[in-house]
């Protein structure tokens, strides 16, 4: 009897061990096409795309999910990489974890360099912004990290932008992919604690030592960056994001892509109704629509977005008057404002509120609820 208690016992450790282990573990997917991996995972709001296309071999892009049971500071997004996506996956059991896919090289990557870019990745498409300032969150990572610090083996990410300039002239293939405050970009000898991490400090503020890490397999990556750059709003540019070893085709490196995290940050507009049993409609006294006034991301200010009132119901008479703005407070992403139809025991038949939102310079959003009377049951 003690023997079985025992064995049951060894087999729920071992399990719990199992469980734990399978879900704190990145998750990567190879099967998306660029299409797919861009329009449902990269784009966030104000911004639409086109010309999608990837170079590079396949088994170097793909998406990754479950990344907050692990390390690297973002949950889902795409990961490309100079090797295989599958090599990010940890636990950090090697040193220097390599596919070599006899990749070529890039001339914008080799421009930020001073070595051979061999084995580049790039996604690159045409987007129009709806707004005057495109983001994109990132972590950069390698596995050149920590004994190749101050080598030629400088493995480096881009992430370029062509087309209109706001101060004037052309943005031509130009990288906004940085280390925050300066004009460097983002590689490994840009970002570092070091060789083999015994200083000196290399922005570190920026970079985590990853040797022995449980989840991820790269030796080291930054913290989650983000790029940024002033658009004419409108317009048409080009975005290139690529990544490449440098100097030789040994030890992968990959740059994880925040889902959502390239955009605008346009405001979204949803409605709901606060009585389910009535179907996309409010009803005097019985069901409010509620419109969300939504940004992809907080901000340190408030930020207030402007609407026309129209429509055939009369705003303070038919429903509890509103505004013609909403303000959004600072801290804050999103608010509502609250469509309360009022009941006064009158056959009008449906009426409408209508919000003509001014979304973004080129863009208009038309909102509109409709309000039901209130019918009394006959009872005979």
């Amino acid at each position: 009897m003690k023997n079985n208690s025992l064995y049951n016992l060894i087999i729920s450790i071992v399990f719990v061990v199992m469980t734990t282990n399978l879900q704190a573990q990145l998750v990567v997917d190879t099967t998306y096409t660029a299409e797919q991996l861009v329009d449902s995972l990269l784009v966030g709001s104000g911004v639409s795309v086109s010309n999608i296309s990837y170079t590079g071999h396949r088994i170097s892009i793909g998406s990754f999910s479950n990344g907050n049971s692990t390390n690297i500071g973002i949950d889902n997004g795409i990961l490309i990489t100079t090797g295989s996506v599958y090599n990010a996956i940890g636990p950090n059991l090697q040193g220097g974890t390599t596919t070599n896919t006899s990749g070529g090289s890039d001339p914008d990557l080799a421009s930020i360099t001073t070595g051979t870019v061999l084995d580049a990745s790039m996604l690159e498409f045409d987007f129009i912004p709806e707004k005057d300032t495109l983001k994109l969150e990132y972590v950069f990572a390698s596995e050149e990290y920590a004994e190749w610090v101050g080598q030629n083996f400088n493995d480096v990410f881009g992430f370029f932008i062509t087309g209109p300039n706001p101060s004037g002239g052309n943005y031509l293939n130009q990288n906004i992919a940085l280390v925050p405050g300066t004009n460097l970009s983002v590689t490994i000898n840009n970002i570092n604690n070091g060789f083999l991490n015994n200083g000196p400090c290399n922005n570190c503020s920026y970079y985590i030592d990853n040797t022995g890490g449980s989840t991820i397999e790269y030796d080291g990556f930054t913290t989650p960056l983000s790029s940024t750059i002033l658009l004419v709003p409108c317009s048409t540019y080009h975005v290139k994001i690529a990544i490449g070893d440098v100097g030789d085709h040994q030890y992968d490196s990959g740059i994880f892509l925040k889902s959502n995290s390239f955009d605008t940050d346009a405001v979204t507009i949803t409605t709901e109704y606060t009585n389910s049993q009535f179907a996309n409609s409010c009803v005097e006294g019985c069901s409010d629509g509620i419109i969300k006034f939504k940004f992809s991301h907080s901000a340190t200010y408030s930020r207030t977005v402007h609407y026309t009132i129209g429509g055939s119901a009369i705003n303070g008479i038919d429903y509890t008057l509103i505004p013609d703005s909403v303000v959004i407070p600072a801290n804050s992403d999103s608010a509502i404002i609250v469509i309360s139809p009022l009941t006064d025991a009158l056959t009008e038949g449906s009426e409408n509120v209508q919000l003509i939102v001014h979304s973004s310079l080129c863009l208009v959003d038309t909102v509109d609820i409709v309000i039901q009377d209130y019918n009394l049951l006959d009872v005979n």
